[in-house]
């Protein structure tokens, strides 16, 4: 088959999202498919390119569109571009904000038809609408409504033949608007690498960590952003009076982009905690680096709200690794506790290979074949 992905942006290692596509495109081409990628609103980028992108020895052609052109503007462009591949299927990997900075992409719905047209159709719902409950802000109830009519539209004009969203609340958050998908989990971003001796090594004595007392030592890692309302304190707190009895010493590392806000909370707790554990601030790494900084960590936190642990890529990452990961933050949904507990419970205990990318691109493609069959 040949398919054509569309997303926001695909700048590499700046958006989730657009990463995700990418990794899926590539492992859909290795089992004999042809996939393309359009960025149609990418945010690190001031005009047109069109090139080709090569991930080993995989290549995929791609077109970026500036997000200053506006998606409309952008589809007429991108219709001709599309049109030239023969695309079997679209693929649209929906985020209302990667189409608009508030959130709020009116007129979308006739840019993905213009694009798809012609063609058969799959929608990616990786976001919908903020507001999902009742006791939800009152601004996010209102900026909801309007995303809620948006994702409609989108559904009515566009017909898709498979729609798909990450997880159950999702799917049962779509389903009280009358749109019906399926679930396709995610699955890690970056790949679980062969742990390198010299790499750990070198790692250790940047630390001052020599090698031989690396037994004695927990390490703690969260990668991405540190929330000041996710309670870390009490976290490093209760981490240290587990260790306590064993004698053993706590460092926390932090890998990733965190920002301005997340650089302060580190500092904050390692002002707190200094004289009792060590605190490392890697920021960003390469994506071998990660993988073999998550390999050296006995305990990661998430900082992602328990209810939508499923729609984290760094969580998947964590659990590809098989690292032991904590939640620690959650976020109240009562229309929503009990219809998924069970889902979560089985998601976050699915074997290491669920969480890879040819499993999930396998079970993709199977089921674009049969969505195929049946369409004819």
């Amino acid at each position: 088959m040949t398919i054509v992905f569309v997303c926001g942006s695909i700048e590499k290692g700046r958006d989730g999202v657009g990463d995700y596509t990418r990794l899926l495109a590539v492992e859909l081409t290795k089992i004999g498919h042809h996939c393309s990628i359009l960025a149609l609103a990418d945010k690190f980028i001031n005009k047109e390119i069109f090139g080709e992108e090569n991930e080993g020895e995989i290549k995929i052609d791609f077109l970026r569109l500036p997000f200053r052109n506006g998606h409309f503007n952008n589809s007429i462009l991108a219709k001709e571009w599309i049109k030239s591949r023969k695309p079997d299927w679209v693929s649209i990997q929906y985020v209302p904000f990667s189409f608009h900075k508030k959130g709020l992409p009116f007129g979308i719905a006739k840019s993905f038809r213009r694009i798809s047209e012609g063609t058969k159709l799959h929608i990616m719902f990786h976001e919908m609408w903020v507001g999902i409950s009742k006791i939800s802000p009152l601004k996010h109830k209102v900026i909801g409504f309007f995303q809620i009519q948006i994702a409609k539209r989108i559904i009515k004009k566009n017909m898709p033949i498979y729609v798909t969203t990450t997880n159950k609340l999702y799917n049962l958050i779509l389903e009280k608007e009358s749109i019906k998908s399926e679930i396709l989990t995610l699955f890690s971003n970056i790949n679980k690498n062969r742990v390198n001796s010299i790499d750990i090594s070198r790692r250790l004595q940047e630390w001052s960590i020599p090698i031989e007392e690396r037994p004695r030592w927990v390490f703690l890692g969260i990668f991405g952003s540190l929330y000041p309302n996710v309670n870390l304190q009490a976290e490093i707190e209760f981490q240290l009076n587990k260790i306590n009895p064993q004698k053993l010493k706590l460092a926390f590392v932090s890998i990733g982009r965190i920002g301005e806000s997340g650089i302060k909370e580190f500092l904050r707790l390692e002002t707190i905690f200094g004289n009792r554990v060590k605190f490392f601030l890697v920021g960003e790494v390469s994506e071998n680096e990660a993988s073999q900084i998550a390999q050296m960590l006995d305990i990661a936190i998430s900082c992602t709200p328990s209810q939508h642990i499923a729609k984290s890529g760094v969580f998947a990452f964590l659990k590809l690794h098989e690292i032991p990961t904590k939640l620690i933050s959650k976020e109240i949904l009562p229309e929503y506790e009990t219809k998924t507990a069970e889902w979560h419970h089985d998601f976050i205990n699915r074997p290491k290979y669920f969480w890879d990318v040819s499993t999930i691109a396998r079970e993709f493609s199977l089921k674009l074949i049969d969505k195929n069959v049946m369409a004819k």
